[in-house]
């Protein structure tokens, strides 16, 4: 794995000595200032209390490991891309002659080998005043395989993240500085969240119910991280692999949805006991949005239609056979499918009444097709109207927030059922299944999709039967 020009090359710039040593004196000159500052307050106001002393230590070692390994550490990875088309040298990235998994391995470790070597010494300082502090070894190891494995599924999100931009070079100064200016306001905040999670006696009461077990909180979440990351760094291999090709396959994305619905399931399932609708629902929709984001991750540009009816040119393929074979539609039906495959079961154990499990679900449903309709559409579109996407991003968002504002306005709280974040919130009521207007939102789902999908039968009607010349 090391044996990599990557790693080399990368080594090679950041190593340099002139350049080391002004990381290793930022953070030796940090780890003085906590250790200092922290004993002149106990020392002030208590005396040296070694417990004490020790636990404050690690939470702050603990809170500058996450922001080394999982902030410093992804902008490290998030530019790499975005240097080498700076340096006019991507090119010669793509033509070396490394597998997809050694370019990303490469890129991973030499773009963070000063920001690993760091978080080691870190995680030195970490370790000791953990015992110190009382803290079980177990619950050590599970905090450092935590945050290990959140670093890579970061990590990975923003080399995933630069891939999907590297055609777009320009504008990167200002979005940096929103970036910094953001961040300058949300670090305090942040760091006082990552104190409290980080309460030593919290981390070695902190359990999760998965279906029958009581699990070990930060071992189940590091385990979560590291599935995701799992598939992540297919999906980057993917893109160094093809380029401008989706995320996923339609196999690979049926395979992790079905994945996902256990494991939420698993984090659901302790809490489907007697009248738990509330429960039910929230799984509900959890389940539907997460498949319609990766539905979307698995749809493929229009260009790959023109592929498709070329190669099969003198075989006639109908319009039917055609949505259900080749299109993207086919992936949120057969992921939407499978959430209701699950769901309805989870809605009558949670003491829903079968109908109304089915029509609430039916909805949700109906929300997430929608928003699958819209993408594939820009993406049929966009050959022929190349800003399509302005419109239809207004077009969402418009249906997610004008129910909002319009129930606020006429006091109708039922007008609010038309956005997906006001259905939601509705299905909460107590009364909710008493509730007739919920059942006039699923036809206006269903005529909102027929209407987004008339265009895109339009755009596959030309494709399948293209004018005479």
């Amino acid at each position: 794995m090391f044996n990599n020009p990557l790693i080399e090359r990368f080594r090679y710039s950041l190593m340099r000595p002139r350049q080391f040593w002004i990381y290793v004196g930022i953070y030796a000159t940090v780890a003085i200032l906590m250790l200092l500052i922290t004993f002149s307050a106990f020392m002030e106001h208590r005396g040296l209390d070694l417990d004490g002393f020790s636990s404050s230590l690690f939470t702050q070692f603990a809170t500058f490991q996450i922001l080394i390994l999982w902030i410093w550490a992804s902008v490290n990875v998030g530019s790499a891309i975005r240097d080498e088309i700076r340096d006019k040298s991507y090119d010669f990235f793509k033509l070396l002659p490394l597998p997809p998994w050694k370019k990303a391995v490469g890129i991973l470790i030499g773009k963070n080998l000063v920001a690993h070597l760091l978080g080691i010494i870190t995680f030195v300082f970490i370790v000791p005043c953990a015992l110190a502090a009382s803290i079980s070894p177990g619950s050590v190891l599970e905090l450092i395989f935590l945050i290990v494995t959140f670093s890579l599924f970061f990590n990975l999100v923003a080399l995933l993240a630069t891939t999907q931009q590297r055609q777009a070079t320009r504008h990167r100064s200002s979005s940096a500085l929103v970036i910094v200016f953001f961040g300058f306001f949300a670090i305090g905040p942040f760091i006082s969240i990552v104190a409290a999670l980080l309460d030593t006696g919290g981390i070695q009461r902190f359990t999760i119910p998965f279906f029958i077990w009581e699990t070990r909180g930060l071992l189940l979440l590091g385990c979560f991280a590291l599935y995701f990351g799992a598939w992540l760094f297919k999906g980057v291999c993917r893109q160094f692999r093809f380029e401008n090709a989706p995320l996923f396959t339609v196999g690979g994305v049926t395979g992790f949805v079905c994945v996902m619905l256990v494991l939420l399931l698993g984090l659901f399932a302790p809490h489907f006991e007697g009248d738990a609708h509330e429960v039910c629902i929230s799984f509900w929709a959890v389940s539907l949005a997460i498949s319609g984001l990766v539905a979307m991750a698995a749809f493929r540009p229009f260009n790959s239609y023109i592929e498709d009816a070329a190669r099969e040119s003198g075989h006639s393929t109908g319009l039917c056979q055609f949505v259900f074979k080749r299109s993207n539609l086919r992936v949120p039906f057969v992921l939407i499918g499978l959430c209701l495959l699950v769901g309805i079961p989870c809605g009558i154990v949670c003491g829903i009444p079968p109908a109304l499990a089915l029509i609430w679900i039916l909805t949700l449903a109906a929300f997430s097709l929608f928003y699958s309709l819209l993408f594939e559409l820009y993406l049929t579109c966009r050959p022929v109207s190349p800003k399509v996407h302005i419109l239809l991003s207004f077009i969402a968002l418009l249906h997610i927030i004008l129910p909002l504002i319009l129930a606020g306005v006429f006091s109708n709280r039922d007008i609010a059922a038309c956005s997906p974040l006001g259905y939601f919130g509705v299905l909460f009521e107590s009364r909710a299944d008493e509730n007739s207007f919920l059942l006039v939102v699923p036809v206006l789902n269903l005529l909102l999709c027929i209407v987004t999908l008339l265009p895109i039968k339009r755009r596959y009607r030309t494709l399948l039967n293209p004018p005479s010349q």
